[in-house]
C-alpha cells in the first residue's frame, strides 16, 4: 500500500507539471497580447489628446480673431468718422452709437470703451461716468496696442473699466486716413468675456472626457473645467512643455493629476502667446486597452478552465474513491474511539489505564503500547500500563516501556533507527524489533502527567495524521482517568480532615457549654449567700446600720443581683447552645405582657427623665409561646433601649398582622452605624459610641433574645441611624385556631399614644 503522504506528493507533482506545460504558454501569450494592446492604446490616447489640444487651439484662435476683426471693422468704419476731428473735437454721439452697436452685435463683448491716443478714456458702454476722463496707460492692452497698427489681444489682466479678471481686452487703433496730420485718432477696446471660452471647455470635457486648459503667456489660466471666471489660477512655473507650447512647439507627456495618472498634450494658439493643455485620465484613455485586456483574459481563462476541468474530471473519479475509503476509515475510527471511550469510562483506576493502553494499540493497529505517569517528586516516569501483541508479550517489555517513556516528549518516528535515537543507541538491543512509533504527552493544562507510546514492528508502514489524532484522543482519556483519581484522593483526604475538624469543634463546643454551666452553678451558690446576707443586714437583723454602712451594703446587694443576671444569661446561652432549652408554650396575648414589663421598668425610665409608652395597633391576637421567655426577650430589648437613650423616650408597639404579631421597641438614643448592625446580635458584642460614655454590659442580652425568638419560630431584626435612634423588632407567628379562643380586652397605651 502506497503511504498517504506519497500519494499526496504525487498529486502535487502532477499539478505542478500541468501548470508548467500548459499554464506557462497560456500565461506568456496572454501577457504579450495585453502588453501590445496597452502600448497601442497609449499611442492612440496620446494622438487623441494632441488632436484635442490642437483642435481647441484652432477654435480659440478663430473665436478671438473673429472678435478682433469685428472690433477693428467698427474702429475703422464706425468710429473713424466720429473721431477724425481729434481729441477735444470727437463726435460723442457717434462714438456712443458705435459702442452700443458693437455690444449689440457681438454677444461675447461685455464692455466697450474708447480712449484718445494718450490713453484717456473718452466714452464707455455701458456708461460709467466715474471712469470718463481717466487715463488707462498702465493697462496691458495699452502697452500692447500702442506700438502696433493691428488689433491686440491681452492676457489675463485687470483694467479700470473692469476690476474683475473675467475678461480679455481686444484693443485696436482708430487710424486716420493716410497722409493726414493725425494718423491715430485713439483706441477702441472691447472686453471679451471668458464665460464663452469656459462654456466651451466645460462642454468639451463633458462630451470628450478631456479637460482643456487655456493658459496665457504670463502663466495664468484663462479657462479650465470647473473654473469660475475671475479666479486667479497660475500654472506651475517649472512646466517646460508649457513653455515650449507658448514658444510654438507642441508636445505630450504623462503626469499625476488630481484624479490620478493623466495623459497631457500641449498645443500653441497660433497668433497668440497662449497655449492649450488637453488632459485625458489614463483610465479613460486606456479604456479600450482594458476591454481588450479583459477579452484576452477571458479567453485565456476559458481555455485554462477547460484544461483544468479536464484535469479535474480525470482526477475526480480517483479522488472520489479515495474520499470514500477515507470516510469509511474515519467512520471506523470514530466507532472504535466511541467503543474505547465507553470501555474506559466503565472502569476506574489502574484497570481503566490498562484498557487505554490496549485500546490505543488496537485503534492504530500497533504492536506495543506503554503508558507512563510522571512522578514529580522523584523526577522520573513510572510505567503504569502496557500492552503488546501475542508474540511480543513477556520478556523485557516492562523495561522497554520504561526506557521509551523516559523521553517524555511528543514525537513521531517511521523507522527502528528513529526509535533507537529516542531511547539511546546503547539500549536498542532491548527494542525487540520495534519500528515506527507515536509518542504523545498526557497533559492537564500546563502540567505533564505522563506519556502514551504506541509502536509498530520494524519494517511496518509509518503512522499518518489520523493515527496521531487517535493516540491523542486516548491520551485525553488517560488525562481524565488520572485527574479523576487525583481528585478522588484529594476529596477523600479533604473529607477526612473536615470530619476530624467538625468532631473537634463539636467536642470543644460541648466542653465550653459544660464549663459555662458548671461554673455558673458554682458561682450562683456563694452569690446567692452574698445577696441574702446583704438583704438581712439591710433589714437590721444584725443591728441597725448607719448611713454609710447601709449605702455600702446596698451597693453589694445591687452588684450581686447584676452578677446573678449575668450568670443566668450565661446559663441560658449554654442551655440554648447545648439544645437543652425547653419552652413551656401556651396560647397567650402579648398586650398585657408588654404592659407588665413596661410597668416594671418604668422606674428606670423616670430616673433618666425618659418617657416609656406602650401602644397596641390592630388588635391583640393569640400566639403560642413561653410567656416567661417572651417576657425575657421584651425585658432585654426595653432595658437595652433605656440604657442607650439619654433624652426623649422609648415606645413599645404591638402590631397585629395577618400571619404574625410584631413587637417593636423604638428609642431616640444614640443609634448605630450600618457596620455595627452586622454583628449586633453576636455573643459578647457591643457598639462603642462617643456619645454613650459609661455604658456597660456583657453583650449577651441581644444574642439570647435572638436565640429565644428563633426557638419560637420567629424572626428578629433592627433598623438604626446614628444620632436618630434604633428600632428593634421581633415577630411571632399567630397561633393556629386562635380565632376560636376568647379575646381579652385591648390593652390601652401607657402615657399617651405612639408619636
Amino acid at each position: 500500500m502506497v503511504p498517504a503522504h506519497v500519494r499526496l506528493l504525487s498529486r502535487r507533482s502532477a499539478v505542478v507539471l500541468f501548470l508548467v506545460i500548459i499554464g506557462l504558454p497560456i500565461a506568456v501569450l496572454t501577457y504579450t497580447a495585453i502588453t501590445i494592446s496597452s502600448q497601442s492604446a497609449v499611442r492612440q490616447a496620446e494622438n487623441g489628446a494632441a488632436d484635442s489640444a490642437q483642435t481647441s487651439a484652432v477654435f480659440i484662435r478663430q473665436r478671438f480673431e473673429d472678435v478682433a476683426i469685428q472690433v477693428d471693422t467698427y474702429a475703422q468704419r464706425s468710429l473713424e468718422p466720429a473721431m477724425q476731428g481729434g481729441p477735444g473735437r470727437y463726435d460723442m454721439a457717434g462714438i456712443s452709437g458705435a459702442l452700443s452697436d458693437l455690444l449689440r452685435v457681438q454677444s461675447g463683448v461685455a464692455t466697450a470703451f474708447v480712449t484718445d491716443p494718450r490713453g484717456q478714456l473718452v466714452a464707455i458702454s455701458p456708461q460709467r461716468g466715474d471712469l470718463v476722463g481717466k487715463y488707462l496707460t498702465g493697462d496691458d492692452w495699452y502697452q500692447g496696442v500702442r506700438d502696433q497698427d493691428s488689433p491686440y489681444v491681452s492676457g489675463l489682466s485687470s483694467t479700470a473699466a473692469s476690476q474683475s479678471l473675467d475678461s480679455v481686452a481686444i484693443a485696436t487703433p482708430v487710424m486716420g486716413p493716410p497722409g493726414t496730420a493725425l494718423t491715430r485718432y485713439g483706441y477702441l477696446v472691447a472686453l471679451f468675456s471668458l464665460h464663452q471660452i469656459q462654456d466651451f471647455v466645460d462642454e468639451f470635457e463633458a462630451s470628450n472626457h478631456t479637460a482643456i486648459c487655456l493658459v496665457d503667456g504670463a502663466g495664468f489660466v484663462l479657462a479650465q473645467p470647473g473654473l469660475t471666471p475671475g479666479s486667479v489660477v497660475s500654472w506651475p512655473a517649472n512646466d517646460h512643455l508649457l513653455a515650449a507650447a507658448l514658444a510654438g512647439r507642441p508636445g505630450t507627456t504623462e503626469n499625476d493629476g488630481d484624479g490620478g495618472d493623466q495623459l497631457a498634450a500641449y498645443a500653441p494658439v497660433p497668433g497668440f502667446r497662449w497655449a492649450v493643455v488637453a488632459n485625458v485620465p489614463r483610465a479613460v484613455a486606456l479604456r479600450g486597452a482594458a476591454q481588450v485586456r479583459m477579452t484576452v483574459l477571458t479567453i485565456a481563462a476559458i481555455v485554462a478552465g477547460m484544461l483544468v476541468l479536464g484535469l479535474i474530471v480525470g482526477w475526480s473519479l480517483v479522488h472520489r474513491a479515495q474520499q470514500t475509503a477515507s470516510f469509511q476509515q474515519r467512520m471506523e475510527s470514530l466507532t472504535r474511539l466511541n467503543d474505547a471511550a465507553r470501555a474506559v469510562h466503565a472502569e476506574r483506576g489502574p484497570r481503566a489505564l490498562q484498557i487505554i493502553a490496549r485500546r490505543a494499540r488496537e485503534l492504530v493497529f500497533g504492536d506495543f503500547t506503554a503508558l507512563g505517569v510522571w512522578d514529580q517528586e522523584q523526577r522520573r516516569m513510572d510505567l503504569v500500563a502496557h500492552d503488546a501483541s501475542a508474540d511480543l508479550a513477556g520478556g523485557d517489555v516492562d523495561r522497554l516501556a520504561a526506557l521509551v517513556i523516559e523521553a517524555r516528549r511528543p514525537a513521531v518516528a517511521t523507522s527502528h533507527g528513529m526509535l533507537a535515537d529516542l531511547v539511546g543507541r546503547d539500549r536498542q538491543v532491548d527494542l525487540l524489533g520495534l519500528g515506527p512509533y507515536v509518542l504523545v504527552p498526557v497533559t492537564a493544562g500546563e502540567r505533564v502527567l505522563g506519556c502514551l507510546l504506541v509502536c509498530r514492528r520494524e519494517g511496518s508502514p509509518g503512522f499518518h495524521a489520523l493515527n496521531e489524532g487517535q493516540v491523542v484522543q486516548m491520551s485525553q482519556h488517560a488525562t481524565a482517568v488520572l485527574e479523576k483519581g487525583r481528585h478522588d484522593v484529594e476529596r477523600e483526604a479533604f473529607m477526612d480532615r473536615l470530619s476530624d475538624t467538625n468532631a473537634e469543634l463539636e467536642r470543644a463546643n460541648r466542653l465550653k457549654s459544660q464549663f459555662l454551666a458548671r461554673m455558673s452553678h458554682e458561682l450562683r451558690t456563694p452569690l446567692s449567700a452574698i445577696i441574702g446576707f446583704s438583704e438581712l443586714l439591710l433589714e437590721g437583723s444584725s443591728g441597725r446600720l448607719n448611713r454609710d454602712q447601709q449605702g455600702d451594703v446596698t451597693e453589694i446587694a445591687s452588684a450581686g443581683r447584676v452578677l446573678l443576671d449575668v450568670i443566668n444569661d450565661i446559663l441560658d446561652l449554654s442551655r440554648i447552645e447545648a439544645g437543652r432549652m425547653r419552652l413551656e408554650q401556651e396560647p397567650i396575648q402579648l398586650g398585657s405582657l408588654l404592659t407588665d414589663v413596661a410597668s416594671a421598668l418604668r422606674p428606670l425610665a423616670h430616673e433618666k427623665s425618659l418617657e416609656l409608652r406602650v401602644a397596641v395597633v390592630g388588635g391583640d391576637p393569640y400566639v403560642l409561646a413561653d410567656a416567661l421567655r417572651v417576657r425575657q426577650i421584651v425585658t432585654n430589648l426595653i432595658s437595652n433601649a433605656l440604657k442607650f437613650t439619654q433624652e426623649g423616650g422609648v415606645t413599645v408597639r404591638l402590631l397585629a398582622m395577618p400571619r404574625d404579631v410584631e413587637v417593636s421597641v423604638l428609642d431616640t438614643g444614640i443609634g448605630m452605624p450600618p457596620a455595627a448592625l452586622e454583628y449586633i446580635f453576636d455573643e459578647f458584642s457591643q457598639v462603642e459610641s462617643a456619645g454613650g460614655g459609661g455604658l456597660t454590659g456583657t453583650g449577651l442580652g441581644l444574642s439570647i433574645a435572638q436565640r429565644l425568638v428563633q426557638l419560637h419560630g420567629g424572626t428578629i431584626g433592627v433598623v438604626s441611624e446614628v444620632g436618630v435612634g434604633s428600632r428593634f423588632w421581633f415577630r411571632l407567628p399567630v397561633a393556629t385556631g386562635a380565632a376560636d379562643w376568647p379575646q381579652l380586652a385591648e390593652v390601652p397605651a401607657m402615657e399617651g399614644a405612639v408619636r
